[in-house]
């Protein structure tokens, strides 16, 4: 039996092109606009000048969970579990 192996660079690529298009100034999902872009990174270099890239990726993951959590409670209200089960710290 093969023992499939997980992807995790290809994974996180995955998730930045869909946080990438998800921001305000793309398909307008969150409200983040050009956190993943040049703007961000010039924002976030001087504070986090090792960390920037990461700093940036979970800073817009962090408000698209909270965005879809938001959206699954307006949809199903009470009826369906809308909890991740991933945290945010």
């Amino acid at each position: 039996m093969t023992r499939a192996t997980l992807d995790f660079d290809g994974l996180l690529k995955l998730r930045l092109i869909v946080a990438r298009f998800g921001e305000m100034d793309l398909a307008r999902w969150w409200n983040t606009r050009g956190r993943l872009d040049r703007l961000g990174f010039s924002a976030l270099r001087r504070g986090f000048p090792r960390t920037h890239y990461f700093a940036q990726a979970r800073s817009v993951f962090a408000v698209a969970a909270h965005r879809c959590r938001a959206i699954c409670r307006l949809l199903l209200g009470n009826l369906g579990n809308c909890t991740s089960s991933q945290k945010i710290a």
